[in-house]
């Protein structure tokens, strides 16, 4: 692009008071973030629960609730202490559904070389790859009436999700097909291997963001069609046509982070496949629910600390009238989580989606 991408300034934030006790490291590892009337609702990816925290008044966000997926889904108990690497919410208002994906991932074990370590010893590590069980979730659950107000409670009975175990997923199993994403599947993630970090659901469809691969530049998201409200549609239909489509975005060479609706519109945050300190941005990709899709429009960048505040996470945020992107980041800059008193989340204004 030769055009100059400047970074936003954060218009105002709210305060998310978490209870980093009971939700393990979600501080320090926020990926996702949902507003659905008066809460916001996180996942980490070193977390096993989806919080749910409430307006008490102003900014301020508290009365954590956690709600473990192990509850919804008891082959995630199995491993009920690992990670379960969540990357991503998504709010079908319509049916009344609170959606969420793993990032499907593969990962290389973390090697810290000392020095005098063996060489060799190090290399037998780095090639060492696994595949944690519970990374291969995406399902959703319908929220109901709690003491918290409506779209509050989780309705267990109500849980659905693609068939997974422990070693894979429908949807691993359908991409294995794909010419394109199929050598993909053997990496680790961060290594521009397969990887979805980023899930939006509208008019009866649901797109998956994918950080990695990028091919030949081009950043991939895949749109899949939603029967019944939440049955994922993994099969041909009877005309024979195909489940799923790939589509390529030029993102920069940057991959997809996270996803969002707003309006027809997706808004996409893209951002390295590695881990780095690299640019962040936010597109917009008109009329992608429209059937009409439209070239994409980067709308501004967002800062990148040395080694902190990487975006992670994007969601619209509705108060008094006015529509703002909020912004969680992964690694936050201790600024950010004020002597631990709550963690500010960034609100950025955002222009009207297109027509």
């Amino acid at each position: 692009m030769s055009d100059v991408i400047r970074n936003a300034t954060s218009a105002s934030g709210i305060h998310l008071h978490i209870d980093a006790v009971t939700v393990k490291k979600l501080t320090t590892s926020l990926s996702a973030i949902e507003q659905v009337g008066n809460s916001v609702w996180l996942a980490g990816d070193e977390s096993k629960s989806l919080a749910r925290l409430t307006l008490s008044q102003g900014v301020d966000y508290d009365k954590q609730a956690n709600f473990p997926l192990g509850d919804f889904f008891p082959a995630l108990q199995r491993k009920i202490n690992q990670e379960m690497d969540l990357e991503a919410l998504s709010w079908d208002e319509v049916n009344s559904r609170l959606w969420f994906v793993g990032s499907h991932s593969l990962r290389r074990k973390d090697i810290e070389a000392e020095n005098g370590a063996p060489v060799d010893a190090i290399s037998r590590a780095l090639g060492k790859t696994d595949r944690q069980e519970n990374r291969y979730v995406l399902g959703s659950v319908q929220l109901g009436e709690g003491a918290a107000g409506p779209y509050t409670e989780p309705i267990a009975t109500s849980a659905a999700a693609i068939p997974f175990d422990k070693d894979t997923s429908s949807l691993i199993e359908l991409l294995r097909q794909d010419a394109a994403l199929a050598p993909f599947l053997g990496i680790p993630s961060k290594e521009n291997g397969f990887d979805i970090e980023g899930l939006a659901v509208g008019q009866g469809r649901l797109f998956l963001g994918l950080r990695g691969p990028v091919i030949r530049g081009l950043a991939s998201v895949l749109e899949f069609r939603i029967a019944d409200g939440k049955d994922v549609v993994l099969n041909a239909d009877d005309a024979g046509a195909a489940p799923y489509r790939h589509h390529l975005l030029d993102l920069a060479g940057l991959g997809v982070r996270d996803l969002c609706v707003q309006g027809n519109d997706l808004l996409v945050l893209a951002g390295p496949t590695m881990k780095l300190d690299g640019p962040i941005r936010v597109y917009r990709w008109a009329d992608a629910l429209g059937g009409e899709a439209r070239p994409l429009t980067c709308l501004f960048g967002i800062a990148v600390g040395e080694g902190t505040d990487h975006a992670e996470g994007i969601a619209l945020f509705r108060q008094d009238a006015q529509t703002r992107l909020i912004v969680v980041y992964d690694s936050p800059a201790d600024v950010r989580l004020n002597g631990g008193e709550y963690y500010t989340a960034d609100l950025f204004d955002l222009e009207a989606p297109s027509t």
